[in-house]
């Protein structure tokens, strides 16, 4: 496994504050978000990123994310014209795969069948879009009730049909977690199906009521988070293994701290798995 962070850990530094930072603390591969992203490209190239992330020994494995791809209307075109741009990017910096999350759910009548149609749909347009750029799509279901794909089973059944450019699948352990997942959807990923794991842990309570600010370091929540990843590490999976927290109180830490309790924790989790 590729051990990596996401800059959401980091959310209110910036690019040139954070990849020497996790590079300090042993990370090798970083996600990099959409809009801090945006802000960097505003006054610095791709070059400049290029040669930021090449001096420091870092590596994009992935852009996170493009939002609310489905059930978008009249505004689709644009969400394929951020596709076509955010792979532009990816693969300027030799990045891996550009994450995709689904929409709202529309309305209280909108059933499963037409939440499937219109993801197949969209997925297998925007699967190709990633192609064309030499770039994969990764397609993260969202355990909150508002969300149209919540399970893994759900995002399978959706990947399963669309085509004829593999999606592959994001698994978040918080939205496993609380999205009503259960252990027995993960063995119906197929192998090379599974793009990247978000690592967090969550300490459980009420669902509806935890947020992403409830997410803390792997081991300090309820999550078995080893248990977890065992089978999926035991039948192949050696992708990115990534840090993913979006915890207020962090982002008022130096970055470094951040990184190092980061990797320290992530790492066990990653040998735990292993063995």
């Amino acid at each position: 496994m590729r051990l990596g962070f996401n800059t959401s850990c980091t959310l209110t530094s910036t690019i040139e504050d954070e990849i020497p930072a996790i590079a300090a603390a042993g990370f090798e591969w970083v996600e990099l978000r959409t809009p801090e992203l945006r802000e960097y490209l505003r006054r610095n190239s791709l070059a400049s990123l290029r040669a930021l992330l090449d001096g420091a020994g870092v590596r994009v494995g992935s852009i996170n994310a493009l939002e609310f791809v489905s059930f978008r209307g009249d505004g689709y075109a644009a969400v394929r014209d951020e596709c076509d741009e955010l792979c532009t990017w990816a693969a300027a910096l030799g990045c891996e795969h550009v994450i995709a999350v689904p929409s709202p759910t529309p309305s209280r009548e909108t059933t499963w069948d037409e939440i499937r149609s219109e993801s197949v749909a969209v997925l297998s347009e925007l699967g190709g879009v990633a192609a064309a750029h030499g770039v994969r799509l990764g397609f993260e279901p969202l355990a909150f009730g508002w969300c149209s794909v919540r399970t893994v089973a759900g995002a399978l059944e959706i990947l399963n049909a669309a085509g004829p450019h593999p999606v592959g699948l994001v698994l978040d352990l918080f939205h496993y977690a609380l999205g009503g997942s259960r252990a027995c959807e993960l063995e119906l990923i197929a192998p090379g199906q599974l793009a990247i794991i978000h690592v967090d842990d969550v300490v459980l309570g009420t669902n509806e009521a935890t947020t992403d600010a409830d997410r803390v370091f792997p081991g300090d929540g309820d999550l078995p988070l080893a248990e977890l990843c065992r089978p999926l590490v035991a039948g192949g999976f050696d992708g990115l293994f990534s840090l993913e927290l979006f915890r207020p109180e962090h982002w008022e830490w130096e970055p470094r701290r951040v990184a190092e309790r980061g990797y320290a924790t992530l790492a066990a989790t990653a040998e735990r798995a292993a063995h």
